[in-house]
């Protein structure tokens, strides 16, 4: 069994009952939207004898997470190469 939309808006919905009509309506939406597009980058780092890794990614196409016009915030890394030194925050 499955809660579908239809073309018909209800009326009268008390406010829990609008709730989850909501999440139905767009849980609906995203299963039917686009994919999110990501460019998405890993480094691993070297020091001392620790590895480090971070991930960065720019949203490239929102698809499916603008249905909730959810944050898309990139995590832009910095340029940087080999030799590169870089600070250490505490």
């Amino acid at each position: 069994h499955a809660l579908l939309t239809t073309g018909m808006k209800p009326k009268n919905l008390l406010p829990d009952e609008q709730t989850l009509y909501d999440m139905i309506v767009g849980r609906m939406l995203e299963a039917f939207s686009d994919k999110c597009v990501k460019d998405v980058t890993t480094v691993v780092a070297e020091c001392g004898g620790t590895e480090y890794t971070v991930k960065g990614a720019i949203v490239r196409q929102a698809g499916w997470r603008g249905v909730y016009n959810e944050e898309t915030e990139d995590t832009v890394l910095p340029a940087w190469s080999e030799g590169t030194e870089l600070p250490v925050a505490a």
